[in-house]
């Protein structure tokens, strides 16, 4: 048995030369492996670098701009256009006719665009602040007045920020236009070419002109051979044959210095189109001191060469500023989107992200851990349980687009009605009595069948051919119970569609509308329109009122994005209970406390 346990011994320890090579190989496979490892870790620092150097060139540089007036001459003497307060932009509005009727219906108007003329500064928008003693006036009455611009553009001015109003400056007096944009290195590196450069310039178009005579005098050498040719051959003689050789492989030679000539020409010109291009001043010369955009291919030479020797200051380009720009500042983070790619700013994305993962949080962390909670303390281990579990994972492994093809057909399509907010009446903003009669009156095209009584309620007028006060009444009820069109808000649009037989029901229309336009149409009451009156009083309608469901809003997003995530929370939950180790339930029973309260 000694000896037994002996060789055993002996067998399982190695000698010191064997201990020695094995050392020796995992002591290179371990060197192997450190040196893989400090490798892939420098890829992954130097594409770290490299991300980090690339945002830093893109977030600052240069920019070429274009406009038809220079925003520091709207300023004044003694001041910059960045320091114009609102009131001051809006009187600059004024100063050089911006439409401004324009301006409030697209930035301060949530009412249908075929009513804003006739609805006052409260109805455009109910919580502004409006200029003293016209709130209640309408836009058209406003326009009227021999200072209806400036009343219109207290209005921007008390409501916009001063950044919105910069930028309708910008896009609309100033037409500013963003002709070109380089990078930070370029703009240190490459602002405008030295000596060396402009004296390359000169050499190459020297280069070119040479190549281009040396061309015309080997042509002229080509025709004279070629015509020697075409005289021997003429001639017809035996003893012209060997001349004929010798002068067609002259001819050979000088086809080939002409082409070797022709690529001479072509890289000193591509050259010096690099050499233009390759410089920020030089570049923008070259392509927009014309007053529009030119091709540097299209130039001559001599005008390339014109551009690298030219000071950019004194090249008569009045309209095109280049000037440094950051594009990763205060004002980038503040500033709404825009046309204008050097006022555009990125807070509209970003509140949009933050409210988005709001909803996100307020949905997916109670479920899932409310989930979790349930699967991991209170479920039975039956059938239906580990049903669930088993989708709960296989749901965390399917890919994103298949949640986001299941976001767009349920939420956006099924149940727009829900995410858009109209089932609760999110977003339907209604309309005044008579903002709705006026739509009618419009349908009609008549300019006598209404008017409004000193408590602002419709009066029909004509006797015959109009509509009755009740007819009037029951559209109304219509519009209302469709809402209306033009709201926007945190949700998205809302929208519903009028339904033909809808505008036929409310004026008591049975039957089928004749094709003729003079044909009169009987309503209730004895009253009646003609076809043509019809028609037109549908096509209000349907202006006014007719529109589709937008579910594609913020909170489909969301709750796309909840689903996404919602088995990754539950397992996450459930391996965190897990983790609770059975001691501390048991200490916590021992106090007395539910299975609630341990939870």
């Amino acid at each position: 048995m000694a000896d037994k346990n002996k060789k055993n011994t002996q067998t399982y320890m190695p000698d010191e030369q064997t201990f020695q090579q094995r050392l020796a190989a995992r002591n290179r496979q371990g060197l192997f492996g450190r040196l893989f490892y400090y490798f892939s870790i420098g890829i992954a620092i130097l594409a770290l670098i490299t991300l980090f150097v690339n945002v830093v060139n893109q977030s600052f540089g240069a920019i070429a701009e274009s406009f038809t007036i220079n925003p520091e001459e709207l300023a004044g003497e003694g001041r910059t256009f960045e320091e114009l307060n609102a009131q001051e932009l809006a009187d600059i509005l004024v100063e050089y006719g911006a439409n401004l009727r324009v301006l409030v219906r697209d930035r301060m108007s949530s009412v249908d665009p075929s009513v804003f003329t006739t609805s006052t500064l409260r109805e455009l928008e109910p919580n502004a602040n409006y200029p003293e003693g016209y709130a209640d006036t309408t836009v058209n009455d406003i326009s009227a007045l021999d200072n209806g611009n400036e009343i219109l553009a207290e209005f921007l001015a008390l409501n916009l920020s001063d950044v919105d109003l910069r930028n309708i400056v910008l896009e609309d007096i100033a037409e500013l236009q963003v002709l070109q944009a380089w990078g930070l290195f370029d703009s240190i590196l490459n602002w405008e070419p030295g000596a060396a450069q402009q004296q390359r310039a000169a050499d190459i178009v020297t280069e070119m002109q040479a190549t281009d005579d040396a061309q015309v005098e080997l042509a002229s050498q080509l025709e004279d051979l070629e015509g020697q040719v075409s005289d021997l051959r003429a001639a017809g003689t035996d003893d012209n044959r060997a001349q004929i050789t010798s002068l067609n492989e002259q001819i050979t030679e000088l086809r080939t210095q002409i082409d070797a000539n022709r690529d001479a020409y072509d890289d000193l010109r591509n050259e010096l189109e690099t050499l233009v291009e390759s410089f920020i001043t030089t570049e923008t010369q070259a392509l927009y001191c014309t007053g529009e955009f030119v091709q540097i291919n299209t130039k001559s030479p001599e005008e390339l060469v014109t551009v690298m020797t030219t000071p950019y200051s004194e090249a008569g380009c009045r309209t095109e500023v280049i000037r440094y720009q950051s594009w990763l500042d205060v004002d980038f983070l503040q500033t709404p989107m825009s046309s204008t790619p050097a006022q555009a700013g990125i807070r509209t994305a970003i509140l949009g992200s933050l409210l988005m993962m709001a909803i996100v949080i307020l949905v997916s962390l109670p479920i899932g851990v409310g989930t979790a909670i349930y699967l991991e303390e209170y479920a039975s281990q039956n059938f239906f349980n580990r049903l669930i579990e088993t989708n709960v994972r296989t749901l965390a492994g399917v890919p994103s687009i298949i949640y986001g093809l299941l976001g767009l057909a349920i939420f956006v399509r099924l149940l727009a009605p829900v995410t858009s907010g109209i089932i609760f009446g999110v977003n339907v903003e209604t309309r005044t009595d008579r903002q709705a009669i006026t739509a009618i009156h419009n349908g009609l095209g008549v300019d006598d069948i209404y008017e409004f009584n000193d408590e602002d309620q419709y009066v029909g007028i004509n006797a015959d051919g109009t509509l009755t006060t009740d007819q009037a009444e029951s559209l109304l009820v219509t519009f209302l119970r469709l809402g209306n069109a033009g709201i926007s808000n945190l949700y998205g649009s809302i929208s519903t569609e009028v339904a033909t037989n809808d505008v036929r029901n409310s004026l008591g229309i049975d039957g089928e509308i004749p094709d003729d336009p003079e044909a009169v149409i009987e309503l209730d009451g004895g009253k009646s329109i003609t076809v043509a009156q019809f028609n037109s009083l549908e096509r209000g309608l349907e202006q006014f009122a007719s529109f589709t469901v937008n579910g594609r809003t913020i909170l489909s997003a969301s709750l796309t994005l909840a689903l996404l995530i919602l088995p990754i929370v539950i397992i996450n939950a459930q391996e965190a209970l897990r983790a609770v180790p059975f001691a501390v339930r048991e200490a916590s029973y021992g106090l007395g406390a539910t299975k609630w309260q341990t939870i």
